[in-house]
């Protein structure tokens, strides 16, 4: 058997995602913004990995991998989620009125969103990535370069920018309260 087959046989792909749970759970958080969807979407994931016929076969190249399935299917899950909801809107607008539910629950349910979760949701999900993997996870930069497959230069840069984007938006949030 070549080298290259013998190294992928070497790859134990079941604990490489175990391995890369946590930060592939922050990842997800991060994307979708619904806590409930991660556990579904990692299992996405997981099947995503043991269905692929080409693995890398370089264990420095497993974690970006990774993060590139787990990109897709947050982006697939999204999408899902989105024709659930034109479908749900489509039923609804068929309900009579009173049948509806009430204007007033869905805005106490959006003021009961903390502030901070709401302006990290305005942000990118890029952005809202890396300081979830920085700030929730307490990774290190050279850790989040080696999982998102890029330099240290550019995970601070990015974390910089983020968390200027991330400022921006708290400002824009008091300034919105204080005109109320």
């Amino acid at each position: 058997m070549s080298n290259v087959g013998q190294m992928a046989e070497s790859i134990d792909w079941s604990r490489a995602v175990e391995e890369n749970r946590r930060w592939l759970t922050a990842v997800l958080r991060a994307r979708l913004g619904d806590v409930n969807a991660v556990d579904d979407v990692l299992q996405e994931v997981g099947l995503a990995v043991l269905n692929q016929p080409k693995r890398p076969t370089d264990p420095q190249k497993v974690a970006p991998w990774l993060y590139r399935i787990a990109l897709r299917k947050s982006v697939d899950y999204r999408r899902s989620q989105g024709r659930q909801r034109r479908l749900q809107d489509g039923l609804r607008q068929r309900l009579p009125r009173d049948q509806q539910p009430a204007a007033s629950e869905w805005l106490m349910q959006l003021e009961d969103q903390n502030q901070i979760r709401s302006a990290l949701d305005r942000i990118g999900q890029a952005d809202r990535q890396l300081l979830v993997l920085k700030y929730g996870e307490h990774w290190s930069y050279q850790q989040i370069a080696a999982h998102l497959g890029c330099t240290v230069k550019t995970i601070e840069y990015r974390l910089l920018r983020a968390k200027e984007a991330l400022r921006d938006q708290m400002e824009g949030m008091m300034r919105s309260e204080v005109k109320r």
